[in-house]
């Protein structure tokens, strides 16, 4: 290779850096294109991984859905289970409940029956100034008009007044249509009572006074108890020492005295 003198010094040609570029060029492609190649591989495993780890979670997913359904089958199947048995229970409570309505029913009807047999025992033998016996509910005691008619009256027209007040008493508390109650709250619950101000009722207690008035109070309510729709008076056994109804064991310990 000759050497040219340019301008007072020497100038190497550069031809022979021409193949040195190219080579550095020629080295320079292949790994860029492997770079490229291990780049879109990197991203296509990147993809792939990404991908199982979605489908990973979604598998994930679908084994706990499968789980809590299994849970909430099992749960369902328990209570079913135990719907069974309550349904078991509660058709053994009905039938017990059943039983013993009916055997609550026959006692009741037995006691009825006891009841009414002792009324007839003890109302065909009265006996007088007896502790227990029968008593007509409803009925009217006839004696505290016949002691207001005493005061209001002459001897001999006070018995006969007082008769003909209470007949007339009488017919008015076996007429349904005379109901002197009305209902007050006592508590949480409404209770009956006697209407102070109904017409009759303030006749007899101003007129017959509070005797009178309390005997006609204690017959209508009888009457109200023991028979509000038929309006006659009906036997009950009673305890006259006690004031109230009498009990059945009461009785049988009477009778059975009485008959010793």
């Amino acid at each position: 290779m000759s050497v040219i003198k340019i301008m007072g010094c020497f100038h190497i040609p550069s031809f022979r850096a021409v193949p040195v570029i190219m080579e550095r060029k020629n080295f320079q492609e292949p790994s860029t294109k492997l770079a490229e190649t291990k780049e879109t591989d990197s991203h296509h495993q990147s993809i792939q991984l990404q991908k199982k780890l979605d489908d990973k979670k979604r598998l994930e997913l679908e084994i706990e859905q499968i789980r809590r359904d299994l849970e909430a089958r099992k749960k369902i199947e328990s209570l079913e289970e135990n719907l069974k048995d309550k349904g078991d229970e509660l058709e053994y409570l009905e039938s017990l409940n059943q039983a013993l309505f009916t055997l609550e029913r026959k006692s009741s009807d037995e006691l009825l029956d006891a009841r009414k047999e002792l009324i007839n025992l003890l109302k065909d033998s009265p006996i007088l100034e007896a502790s227990i016996g029968v008593k007509r509910m409803g009925d009217l005691d006839h004696n505290p008009f016949v002691a207001a008619a005493n005061k209001k009256y002459t001897a001999s027209e006070a018995e006969m007044k007082a008769m003909e007040f209470v007949c007339l008493i009488g017919d008015k508390l076996r007429n349904p249509v005379w109901y002197p109650f009305k209902r007050i709250m006592v508590g949480a619950e409404q209770k009956e009572v006697i209407d102070e101000d109904d017409d009759c009722i303030k006749a007899i207690k101003s007129e017959w006074g509070s005797e009178a008035y309390n005997a006609v109070v204690t017959a209508i309510t009888e009457m109200n108890e023991y028979n509000p729709s038929g309006r006659f008076a009906v036997p009950e056994l009673w305890n006259y020492r006690e004031g109230r109804r009498a009990t059945l064991c009461e009785c049988v310990v009477f009778i059975s005295r009485m008959r010793i």
